[in-house]
């Protein structure tokens, strides 16, 4: 059997990355917990998740700028974004930039579990990544 997925974690709120953690550890899943985009960035240059699971507003640089950061780069994997501001602007902004789904906080942990599986199985399909 090979590897569990690798999914990463951005999110400003310490106590959601680590509640977050757990959750996909929990579940079987790897899991890389970053505080900003910028750290994320820095640390990721030579390794890409399976999919990452991004808070929309943060300070110094958004979630959505980060994902079209990423994509300027090549980079490309499925992005469930998580805010607590789930405005219309908002969730059409995300899934523009390149998102799966906006999710608002706090979710359900099986819903998240639930989109980040999905995401996992549509991976090999880009096209299917801003189907919201």
């Amino acid at each position: 059997m090979g590897d569990p997925p690798t999914i990463a974690v951005v999110d400003d709120d310490e106590g959601v990355r680590l509640a977050t953690l757990s959750l996909l550890r929990s579940y079987g899943f790897d899991a890389l917990v970053f505080g900003s985009g910028a750290e994320f960035l820095a640390e990721t240059t030579s390794q890409s998740p399976d999919c990452m699971i991004c808070d929309i507003q943060m300070p110094d640089m958004t979630g959505p700028e980060l994902v079209l950061r990423l994509t300027q780069e090549g980079r490309r994997y499925p992005v469930i974004f998580v805010t607590a501001f789930a405005t219309q602007e908002l969730r059409r902004l995300a899934i523009a930039s390149g998102g799966v789904r906006v999710l608002e906080k706090p979710s359900s942990a099986d819903d998240l579990i639930a989109e980040v599986e999905k995401a996992i199985a549509d991976s090999s399909n880009p096209s299917t990544w801003a189907a919201a």
